[in-house]
């Protein structure tokens, strides 16, 4: 488990090494800024959840090998450099840095708090067994998955970020439509074998995604 962790950890410190010197070489390149923000993500990930919920950690969450869903965001991140690289040759549409670095940034920030607020009771997993309690303030007062919410505002930011539409348009669908399926099963589960009244009482108050709208 070490040296796999160790791996990913120096490939991600790599990689923002090399795009802190492509920015400043290359006088704010944005692919440069989607690749550093690539790696904070990566690397904040593994961070908190060794931090706040050792009992998961295991050499694959970095979310790069091995994880549930790795490949589908690899082909997301290599989707995303090719339209932008398209067009820019084609179309020189530059995109919205100083929209999309903030939107990412809010979504490593909102999916690290969500870790660190829930604590050994949070699960990158559905599970049926009870966990230490039903965390309920923090972040958790104004969403119910926040984790997801983190992860949407992470990739939407990438988007903007690059100018692109076409992946934009088509992770955003994927990303509603999978974590709307996912809430509904993971909040039966919630309800029927964990928590019981009282996450139903808590879904009435708090928004399951998106706050005070969804």
């Amino acid at each position: 488990m070490k040296s796999m962790v160790a791996f990913q950890a120096g490939l991600l410190v790599s990689v923002f090494i090399f795009a802190l010197y492509r920015f400043l070489s290359e006088q704010g390149s944005v692919l440069a800024i989607y690749m550093a923000l690539w790696s904070i993500f990566h690397l904040c990930e593994y961070y908190v959840t060794q931090k706040y919920l050792p009992r998961t950690a295991t050499e694959w969450l970095f979310l790069l090998f091995g994880a549930r869903g790795a490949g589908n965001l690899f082909m997301v991140h290599i989707g995303s450099i090719l339209e932008y690289a398209l067009t820019q040759k084609y179309w020189r549409y530059h995109g919205y840095v100083l929209v999309g670095v903030p939107l990412a940034l809010s979504g490593i920030v909102v999916r690290a708090l969500a870790i660190k607020h829930c604590g050994n009771s949070f699960s990158h997993y559905i599970e049926s067994e009870r966990p230490q309690k039903l965390v309920t303030s923090g972040i958790y007062a104004w969403c119910r998955h926040p984790s997801y919410l983190g992860f949407i505002l992470y990739v939407m930011g990438m988007q903007v970020l690059f100018g692109n539409i076409f992946i934009y348009v088509m992770s955003m669908v994927i990303l509603f439509r999978f974590f709307s399926e996912r809430i509904e099963l993971e909040e039966i589960v919630l309800v029927n074998n964990l928590y019981g009244e009282a996450y139903e009482k808590y879904s009435e108050k708090v928004s399951a995604l998106v706050p005070f709208l969804y």
